[in-house]
């Protein structure tokens, strides 16, 4: 949420839930590959559009990829066990994730 410092200034305070709750690893995994299904669906359409000089498709192409990326991310910062996996991934121990080790 966007919290009003002291200051004047606006910072984005992202909170989680500290409980340990129970998710249906199925649900878990259906809601991150869409996340990241569909920005990236945004991405590749924007560089299409830009390869074909297609300019309103373009921006449309761009609000729609800012909009699911802001989504995305905001996500990201809320989940510790996606932040950790993603960390993962990008530190080489992804092949568990890919091949199937999806909690």
């Amino acid at each position: 949420r966007r919290v009003h410092g002291e200051d004047g200034n606006e910072e984005w305070r992202f909170e989680t839930n500290d409980q340990q709750v129970s998710l249906n690893p199925i649900d878990k995994h259906i809601f991150w590959w869409c996340q990241t299904v569909a920005t990236g669906f945004w991405v590749i359409v924007l560089v299409l559009d830009a390869i074909s000089l297609a300019f309103f498709w373009g921006v449309v192409a761009v609000v729609a990829g800012i909009l699911c990326g802001t989504n995305l991310f905001g996500y990201y910062k809320c989940s510790r066990e996606y932040q950790r996996r993603v960390r993962e991934l990008l530190t080489g121990g992804g092949m568990n994730i890919i091949t199937g080790g999806v909690t």
